[in-house]
């Protein structure tokens, strides 16, 4: 600071940090609805990705059948 009560420790402001109950869980309405969008997106993935299927159609690649 150019008035020198900086002491350089690199401290400054941590004390009122530190009084303070830290949670993860605390977060921002933002936060938790974007984690919940993700959660439900990666689920559909996963369904979509596990789903038969059923275009009513003959498959594109031909299936061998035994002789």
């Amino acid at each position: 600071m150019p008035d020198g009560t900086d002491t350089g420790t690199g401290t400054e402001g941590f004390e009122e940090i530190a009084h303070e109950k830290v949670s993860l869980l605390r977060q921002p309405t933002a936060v938790w609805a974007t984690a919940g969008a993700a959660v439900v997106a990666f689920m559909g993935i996963g369904l979509a990705g596990a789903a038969p299927h059923h275009s009513g159609s003959a498959p594109s690649v031909p299936v061998r059948t035994p002789a």
